[in-house]
């Protein structure tokens, strides 16, 4: 009696039909092939998970092939700098990625070493920079915050 098991890779709906367990354990070990082929083949076809942005960054990002944008930025460059850095993780993150993600050229210059806002950042010796409890909490309090007291205010 032949089974199937049915699931989704990407945007992609993949059924495979076998008799023993044996088989199927076969045909779910070239899945990675499967998705190469579907890639070189049907490349619109997307075999990759979609990408969810986290929901308190909901407000300012969005993916865009597969690439975090920032699709509604802060008014400041410090602001957009700090959402941007928060929203690429606690590993931290290079000026360059910085600056592509938050729009603002050579971050690290303009903002990151100003006086003002060196307690947002700190720069870890592998070149990367992290928020500093004082910039969690500027993006927390200043950033995601209001954002969100604003949308309650216009659902009023």
């Amino acid at each position: 009696m032949v089974k199937s098991v049915e699931f989704g890779i990407g945007s992609v709906k993949l059924t495979i039909s076998f008799d023993t367990v044996e088989e199927l354990k076969t045909a779910l070990g070239q899945v990675d092939e499967i998705k190469q082929v579907l890639k070189e083949i049907v490349p619109e076809a997307s075999t990759e998970a979609p990408k969810i942005v986290r929901k308190e960054l909901q407000p300012f990002f969005d993916y865009e092939g597969g690439k975090l944008v920032m699709s509604r930025p802060p008014p400041t460059d410090i602001k957009k700098v700090c959402l941007a850095l928060y929203a690429l993780g606690a590993g931290g993150a290079f000026p360059k990625d910085i600056g592509d993600l938050s729009n603002v050229p050579n971050p690290s210059n303009k903002v990151m070493h100003a006086k003002s806002y060196k307690k947002y950042f700190k720069k870890l010796t592998n070149g990367k920079y992290i928020l500093t409890d004082a910039g969690y909490s500027f993006v927390a309090n200043e950033i995601l915050t209001k954002e969100k007291e604003e949308n309650q205010g216009a659902e009023t």
